[in-house]
């Protein structure tokens, strides 16, 4: 057992109680003798051997005794510890896919359970919850501050200071430490601050901590939580604010309490936290029959008639102001000497704000000059060819089916083991179907050929452009899948990784294993109604079979045009994780854009789902952008 584990096992089994395993009857440790728990939990520690459930029920007691003791602060670290050791770690055992039991169907639960709008460790019940959302709401509203939680994506202020030094300089930022001290990077001041900086480190002579301060809570984010929590329809701007909010929560189905919408959003706040459980879920009912029909009609009038052609043109001539916009910047720094044609890499202009993004300056010379192909008669900008094999590293078992009926299990183990699946077999070409089962996250690598290479009709191996980013696949562990009737599935199968990166020691893929998890634990702190992790980064949530999604996702890396680079988007999530504790991710983000490798994380709510998450991918064959911002993937080329 590591260090860590204790704390982190039960941290894991007080949420999947509230959640997947509510439905256990008895007291807490009668709960935690239950079978299908014990395995969940052996699955996320990716143990060997199954804990035992006398210890079980001792780490998640431990847990809530120290959740709920007033006099402890809320961690500062951002999910697991990161471990990085200073030596190679031994290449993990040599293991062969084997074939387990056809897996019974899970026991029924409540698939709108998990969500992010818990608000407390011991809010209970529904009632509870809500409750606990409107006084954070009503905080917010007064202005209060409260503690940060370890998966707090805002920069944490810091102190620091050289060794021997009296005055520490404070900082709103460990990005903005690093830039006052030469030497020393934001991972390092982030190290410093954690206590886990090694002797190299410390021997540059720098130490720093974090400022205890509480931190401003986002009025945008608690009204949204509130109001959405009774079925109220909107967008996160038209309640960033009290008189906002107020306007909004006005729609509520009031009349069907025998009241009438209260005078201001502070009376509203007083008005929700004395409901009791009937008149919530009665007034949340009737709001969101009414908040459907208006939904509808605004939606109908708007795809129909004149407004919907005015909202196209609007389009197009904003689209038109925008690229006047951007020549005329782009000529103007140059004709007063700032840059250089030849040092851009982006340049995006819009009404209020002009953005020059130069070279990564330790980015290998690779991109070449554009290669255009001919699609509809026109010339398009090839970005990459068709990928040949998916991998993904992710905690649990991988499932696949023929149709909707599981014929095999793909364990994952060990950081070190991931799945793969042709493209052929991905896009369900070959009739198969996959899903993730017992798993926080999913993060999938997609290696593409480079245009040029393509055009030129060279060879394409998947496995040396994953090597190009660091992930060196260990020799004799790829595995093809078992059906549970023992015959060998082709398309699929397992392999054993090792992730090696300039400016790191030994074998990574146990702590970037720990950063997917922490930034899994960021990502599920959002939601559709406020998806932002910080300003102009978002998740993104795709849709289910049933028109809307509940796992968000964030893209890394994706092919980008040769004359252009990255897109802002791409950039900016680099930057996320530079400056917030995820040097591993950064790295290979970094390395997967230069060489043409889509980098994706995907992160699950319901840890043990209902049923299977059966899917097929979409891999185009080509990826190419038909100009200006527009972008599209070919099925054929």
């Amino acid at each position: 057992m590591k260090s860590g584990d204790r704390g982190k096992a039960g941290k894991y089994v007080d949420t999947v109680l509230r959640t997947d395993f509510k439905h256990l009857q008895g007291d807490l440790e009668r709960k935690c003798t239950d079978d299908a728990l014990v395995k969940a939990v052996q699955t996320m520690m990716r143990w060997e051997k199954p804990p035992a459930k006398g210890w079980l029920f001792e780490v998640v007691r431990e847990y809530r005794e120290r959740a709920n003791a007033p006099e402890k602060k809320q961690p500062k670290r951002r999910g697991p510890p990161k471990r990085r050791g200073r030596s190679p770690s031994p290449p993990p055992a040599k293991r062969v896919t084997k074939s387990k039991a056809k897996p019974p169907p899970l026991a029924g639960q409540d698939p709108n359970q998990g969500g992010s709008g818990v608000a407390t460790a011991d809010a209970s019940s529904e009632l509870a919850q809500f409750r606990a959302l409107v006084t954070r709401a009503d905080m917010a509203l007064k202005g209060e501050t409260e503690s940060r939680v370890g998966c707090d994506p805002r920069p944490k202020p810091c102190k620091m200071r050289r060794v021997g030094d009296v005055e520490w300089r404070t900082f709103a930022s460990r990005a903005d430490a690093a830039a006052a001290f030469s030497g020393i990077s934001g991972p390092d001041v982030t190290r410093l601050c954690n206590k886990t900086a090694g002797s190299a480190l410390l021997a540059k002579g720098f130490e720093a901590r974090y400022v205890d301060e509480g931190a401003s809570i986002s009025q945008a984010t608690t009204n949204a939580l509130v109001l959405r929590a009774v079925e109220l329809m909107f967008t996160t701007v038209d309640v960033d604010s009290a008189a906002g909010a107020w306007k909004v929560s006005g729609r509520g189905a009031w009349e069907v309490l025998g009241q009438s919408p209260p005078p201001t959003y502070g009376a509203v706040l007083e008005r929700f936290r004395m409901f009791s459980a009937t008149q919530l879920r009665k007034f949340a009912a009737a709001t969101a029959e009414a908040e459907a029909a208006r939904v509808l009609q605004t939606y109908t009038a708007a795809c129909n008639g004149p407004a919907r052609a005015a909202q196209r043109e609007a389009g197009r001539l904003r689209m038109a102001a925008n690229a006047r916009a951007n020549r005329e910047a782009l000529r103007s720094l140059i004709d007063e000497g700032f840059v250089n044609e030849g040092d851009l890499d982006v340049v995006r202009a819009n009404d209020r704000e002009i953005q020059i993004l130069y070279l990564d300056p330790d980015a290998p010379k690779i991109a070449g000059r554009p290669v255009m192909i001919k699609y509809k008669g026109k010339l398009v900008q090839l970005k990459a060819g068709k990928p040949i094999e998916r991998y993904a590293i992710a905690p649990g078992d991988l499932v696949v089916a023929k149709g909707d009926v599981p014929v095999a299990t793909l364990e994952r183990l060990t950081p070190n083991d991931t799945t793969y699946l042709t493209a052929h077999f991905a896009r369900g070409d070959s009739g198969h179907k996959h899903g993730g089962m017992r798993g926080p996250y999913a993060a999938t690598f997609t290696p593409l050929q480079l245009p040029g290479d393509l055009v030129r009709g060279l060879a394409f191996n998947p496995l040396a452009a994953m090597e190009l980013v660091g992930f060196h696949a260990v020799r004799g562990t790829r595995t093809a899948a078992i059906s549970y009737d023992g015959d060998s599935i082709d398309g699929a199968g397992t392999i054993q990784f090792k992730l090696f990166l300039p400016g790191f020691e030994g074998d990574l893929m146990s702590a970037l294993d720990d950063e997917l998890f922490g930034f899994s634990e960021a990502l599920l702190a959002t939601s559709r109604v406020e998806p932002r992790l910080c300003d102009h980064v978002a998740a993104s949530y795709r849709r289910d079979p049933n028109g809307t999604g509940r796992s968000p996702a964030f893209l890394f890396a994706l092919p980008c045009r040769a004359d252009t680079g990255p897109t802002l988007r791409t950039l900016r999530g680099l930057e996320y994780l530079r400056k917030n504790g995820y040097p591993i991710m950064y790295e290979v983000a970094r390395r997967c854009n230069w060489h043409c490798v889509t980098f994706e994380l995907v992160a699950y709510r319901d840890v043990v789902p209902t049923r299977v998450r059966l899917h097929v991918d979409s891999m185009a064959e080509l990826s190419i952008s038909t100009g200006g911002m527009t972008s599209a993937a070919l099925a054929t080329a």
